[in-house]
């Protein structure tokens, strides 16, 4: 009975240990997955590129952007290109430029000359567009922080603004009211410094507006919280239900031509997510062989012991043919053993031997002891019960 039963437990903690594996697979892809989609979550805001609609950084201006969505209901998108800036605003999508004095010249008359929306600036650095120059203005330097907004009449709440730093002159008037990019019109200077001013609104001859704020970093969540300076960063950029942000210091395009990427941008936090899976996996399978036990060596292990772990080695690696065979061998030297047979003797002479000890034909015999492997468990499973019972048989008739 024991050539039964051995199957069987072997096949049932076979089945477990395979479930097992399966969970634990299950897991390990779920953890995958589950990282996958944090870091898609969490890339965008854990960019620290400078007025980054999702940076948290000193620079960035994820502040501004949650702000308008949030209470203004006004959408922001971000694009990173001349060309996508230039398109947005012929659509009539209020567009907010940063760093203006990094765009070409070509770039930004075109802007000014096909935009069906409103313009802003926010920043310079120390250059102003060709097109602004020509109009008489020109950039300030470093200023103190200015003690108003002067006599302008936007509708801005604004009245003092913290952030110092540029300011933009009207050097030449006359230029500014004859200039071929802007409308006619009176502009707007707000926020007098003790030379030039920190917010201009000037007419486009579109008859949409081109305002200017040009010091960035108040509209930056360093500064955005201080005195005025949302109320004028939100009068300034959110003209419409959806307004466009750009960086002119970024250019992907032109990035793109360069400098092209060997490899998509996804490949390597893919191979960071496998190479977590893989340890995670490692760490699981080490856990299941359980920590080392130090024994007394030799050990004495019982009998059925080995063999049923033989057995399950067998049936986990689906050696059917292997273990039918050893089965057979071992069937062969017990009958031998009982009838006289030598270990050596042929199929012929021990199947009319084993047929004399029982009520079987040698044919019958020989199928039993040496016929085809079992090609499947099952096969495996009803050889194992015919030479059992053969053996039986070999037994009773000696009695």
């Amino acid at each position: 009975m024991s050539i039964q039963t051995a199957p069987v437990q072997a096949s049932a903690e076979s089945k477990k240990t395979g479930s097992k594996g399966w969970k634990l697979l299950a897991i390990a892809l779920s953890l995958l997955l589950a990282g996958m989609v944090i870091y898609a979550s969490m890339k965008e805001e854990l960019t620290k590129d400078p007025y980054d609609i999702h940076s948290v950084s000193s620079e960035g201006v994820r502040g501004l952007t949650q702000v308008l969505g949030d209470h203004y209901d006004v959408s922001v998108d971000q694009v990173r290109s001349p060309a996508k800036a230039i398109e947005a605003a012929a659509q009539g999508k209020p567009v907010t430029i940063f760093n203006a004095g990094q765009l070409r010249n070509y770039d930004f008359e075109t802007l000014l000359t096909t935009s069906n929306a409103d313009i802003t600036l926010v920043g310079f650095e120390y250059y102003l567009p060709e097109s602004l120059t020509e109009s008489g203005l020109e950039p300030q330097g470093y200023n103190d922080k200015p003690v108003s907004r002067g006599a302008c009449s936007i509708p801005a709440k604004a009245q003092t603004i913290s952030a110092t730093g540029n300011a933009i002159i009207v050097r030449n008037p006359q230029a500014l009211a004859n200039s071929q990019y802007l409308g006619r019109g009176p502009a707007q200077l707000c926020f007098a410094y003790a030379n030039g001013y920190g917010y201009l609104e000037l007419p486009l001859k579109s008859g949409k507006t081109l305002r200017i704020i040009a010091n960035p970093e108040l509209v930056t969540n360093k500064y955005l919280d201080k005195d005025d300076n949302a109320a004028l960063a939100l009068y300034a950029t959110g003209r419409g239900s959806e307004v466009v942000f750009y960086n002119a210091e970024i250019n992907e395009s032109v990035y793109a031509a360069q400098a092209p990427k060997p490899y998509p941008s996804w490949l390597m936090p893919l191979m960071w997510q496998f190479g977590l899976l893989a340890l995670v996996w490692a760490f699981i399978v080490g856990r299941r062989q359980g920590r080392i036990v130090n024994e007394p060596l030799p050990v004495v292990a019982q009998g059925t012991e080995t063999t049923v772990g033989r057995a399950g080695l067998y049936q986990r690696a689906r050696a059917s043919e292997h273990s039918g065979r050893i089965l057979r061998i071992a069937t062969i030297i017990r009958l031998g053993r009982r009838l006289g047979i030598s270990p050596n003797a042929d199929a012929t002479l021990v199947a009319q031997t084993v047929s004399m000890a029982c009520n079987r034909t040698a044919k019958e015999i020989e199928y039993i002891l040496y016929g085809p492997a079992p090609a499947s468990a099952v096969e495996l499973t009803q050889l194992s019960q015919a030479l059992e019972q053969l053996e039986e048989e070999v037994k009773h008739y000696e009695r």
